[in-house]
């Protein structure tokens, strides 16, 4: 376990990110249900049909958040099992943290 967030931490991207990647972009990607797509920090800050995913340093005020935690009538990821709790404090730091973005720090 500790191995698996060693080597998140030093990934590309932020371990937030990667889990996205894992769970959430086969359906909220190139083509994006609800009109979500999370592939870009950009695209997650204007968000879907329901408004912003994401809502940077506030975690109760984003949406991605609170459907992971299964705290909206949207419980994510639709038909899989809830994310670990591992996984869910990742995002949660994340957000609060800013939610930075690898492709966002490439850009400066």
């Amino acid at each position: 376990m500790i191995l698996a967030l060693a080597f998140l931490l030093f990934a590309a991207d932020h371990p937030a990110v990667v889990i996205l990647k894992k769970h959430c972009v086969s359906c909220h990607g190139e083509t994006p249900e609800r009109y979500l797509d999370l592939r870009t920090r950009e695209s997650a800050l204007r968000g879907g049909l329901r408004g912003p995913a994401i809502k940077p340093g506030d975690v109760l005020e984003s949406l991605l958040y609170r459907t992971v935690t299964h705290e909206h009538d949207v419980k994510m990821p639709l038909g899989k099992p809830k994310l670990s709790d591992a996984d869910i404090k990742i995002i949660k730091i994340w957000i609060e943290d800013g939610a930075p973005w690898e492709e966002q720090k490439s850009d400066k």
